[in-house]
């Protein structure tokens, strides 16, 4: 969930400094998408702890991994980057362009994979769930592009420039976290992971006409 976080924060702020209602409306529906991913995450880390007889202690121990376990420090430098860009195009851009889209990959998509092919099928079907925000957002951001594209060219350069600055960042964060998929009874290999995240990227620019 704290990621999450970071996704909802960006979306808040790339609504609060759009230059248009109707980009406000989408960014704070995205945004409230990502709080209802939140809450979902956090309902199913107590549920867990209360069937685990684990008290507070799984739900306590949820930050460690994300401020100190080496899988997890590559997303966070790049999201605790992201929330520092002040530049509404850029923060735009790196966040629904380029960060957004490899976290959804990995979460919506190999996640949900690899709880359906260890029997979990209820965070498998909540991970589908989210697929359909994810999908939601993806549709407004194409649109969005092509839309400023197409008034004025120059745009997709100065776009393709900051997709470039970002992009190792999201490629890292997504290696990171690839190795953990590893970790299951019925495991899905990194490499598939990140090729997945990739073939998103890949997608939701030729959607965009990038």
């Amino acid at each position: 969930r704290f990621p999450l976080h970071v996704l909802q924060m960006t979306g808040l702020y790339v609504g609060q400094m759009a230059p248009s209602a109707f980009i406000i409306n989408c960014a704070n529906f995205q945004a409230a998408d990502e709080l209802r991913r939140i809450q979902r995450v956090a309902y199913h880390t107590r549920a867990l702890a209360d069937a685990h007889g684990d008290e507070l202690a799984l739900t306590a121990s949820a930050r460690d991994p994300w401020t100190t376990a080496d899988a997890w420090q590559p997303l966070r430098k790049a999201l605790e980057r992201l929330l520092a860009v002040r530049d509404w195009g850029e923060a735009f851009v790196a966040l629904n362009l380029v960060i957004k889209p490899a976290v959804d990959a990995v979460v919506c998509d190999q996640l949900a994979a690899l709880a359906s092919r260890n029997g979990d099928e209820y965070l498998a079907l909540l991970l589908a769930e989210f697929q359909r925000d994810s999908e939601r957002s993806r549709d407004w951001t194409a649109a969005l592009v092509r839309y400023a594209v197409e008034r004025d060219p120059a745009m997709a350069d100065v776009v393709r420039g900051w997709m470039r600055a970002w992009q190792p960042l999201a490629d890292a964060a997504v290696a990171g976290l690839a190795p953990l998929f590893g970790a299951a009874p019925e495991p899905i290999d990194a490499g598939q992971v990140v090729a997945a995240a990739a073939a998103s990227g890949e997608a939701l620019s030729t959607a965009a006409r990038l």
